[in-house]
C-alpha cells in the first residue's frame, strides 16, 4: 500500500517532493529480499495457477534501508537509540526533514480507505510545513 501511496503523492503532488523510504530493524535484515521483492496483489492470475508470474500487478519500489548496530550495543541505532520506533510506524519528517510524527500501520490499516487518507494528508501537511 505504501507503494500505491507514494505513488498517488508523485502524481497528484510532484510539487512536494514527498519520498516514502522504509527502514529495517537492525537483525531483522534476512527478510528484506521477502519485503523489497515483487508483491503478488491478485491470485490467482489470468493462467489460473495461483504464484505464476502473471498474479503479480504491481512491484515494490519503496526504498528500502537497513539499520545498523554501528556502536555494539545491541540496540538498533535508527529503530531504537534515536526514533524510539515501534513496529510498523511511519515516522513523518516534514521539509526540512524534522520529526513531524508518528502513523502506525498496525493499529491503522492502510487498507482502511479513511487511515489511508490520514496518512496521506498527514504527508501532505508535514511536506507543506517547510
Amino acid at each position: 500500500m505504501l507503494n500505491l501511496l507514494q505513488d498517488d503523492l508523485s502524481t497528484n503532488h510532484p510539487e512536494l517532493d514527498i519520498h516514502i523510504i522504509g527502514i529495517n530493524e537492525e537483525g531483522f535484515s534476512s527478510a528484506n529480499g521477502q519485503i523489497t521483492s515483487e508483491v503478488d496483489i491478485a491470485d490467482p492470475g489470468p493462467d489460473g495457477t495461483e504464484g505464476t508470474a502473471d498474479d503479480v500487478v504491481s512491484t515494490r519500489d519503496v526504498p528500502w534501508l537497513q539499520d545498523v548496530d554501528e556502536d555494539e550495543n545491541q540496540l538498533s541505532d535508527v529503530w531504537e537509540e534515536s526514533w524510539q520506533v515501534a513496529y510498523r510506524d511511519v515516522i513523518v519528517l516534514d521539509g526540512a526533514n524534522e520529526w513531524f510524527g508518528v502513523f502506525n500501520l498496525t493499529d491503522n490499516s492502510l487498507a482502511d480507505p479513511a487511515n489511508y487518507q490520514i496518512l496521506r494528508q498527514m504527508l501532505i501537511d508535514a511536506a507543506a510545513a517547510r
